[in-house]
């Protein structure tokens, strides 16, 4: 039963279906949020290491993702465009200088909720853009789009464990078991244990 509840990879007829597309985008995108909802904005800025990046820092890299390499072919730019640009690129050096990875903690602004602003702005923007049509191109970049985002989820998680691991508290990161439902929407499979930083 449980099998049936996770989340399996996009077939290649799933691929080609804009219906399909927007729905796997919108259950990703909030998948992502979900992660983030149970924990405080300190606790997602902070870089205990320079390879660990602040939550925070994933959530808006992964939105700037889909605005820079979908919406700004379509001439859709956010008001923050230029100065996200420089914050919240990664490796992409055709795109221009970036924050140093070592120094993400340091973004203490934009706050969070000017990060979960944008995430909206940017899933609604391309949620648009699927209802009205792209090019099969685009729609290839959206389901490249979505697949990095679930290898940001992975990266999220080691990073917050390992970032809050350097608390002596030891703070318990997810405190509560997971409901079947919300198995289903995070597509990882059940265990017993907490999800705990030490």
């Amino acid at each position: 039963m449980i099998q049936t509840l996770v989340k399996k990879p996009m077939t290649t007829e799933c691929i080609t279906t804009k219906f399909c597309i927007a729905t796997k985008f919108s259950a990703t995108r909030q998948r992502t949020r979900g992660f983030a909802e149970a924990l405080s904005e300190a606790d997602l800025q902070i870089q205990a290491e320079d390879f660990a990046s602040p939550g925070k820092w994933h959530l808006a890299h992964t939105t700037w993702f889909f605005e820079e390499f979908i919406l700004k072919t379509l001439g859709f730019q956010s008001a923050h465009a230029e100065p996200y640009r420089f914050l919240f690129n990664s490796y992409y050096e055709a795109i221009g200088q970036r924050q140093p990875q070592k120094k993400r903690g340091l973004i203490s602004r934009p706050s969070l909720q000017e990060i979960l602003d944008y995430r909206q702005e940017i899933d609604e923007a391309l949620l648009s853009a699927l209802k009205t049509g792209l090019n099969d191109p685009l729609l290839v970049l959206v389901t490249l789009g979505i697949s990095h985002e679930e290898q940001h989820q992975e990266l999220f998680l080691t990073d917050i464990l390992f970032n809050l691991s350097h608390n002596p508290l030891y703070p318990v990161c997810y405190p509560h078991k997971l409901s079947i439902h919300q198995i289903a929407c995070s597509g990882i499979k059940p265990h017993n244990a907490q999800i705990s930083s030490n």
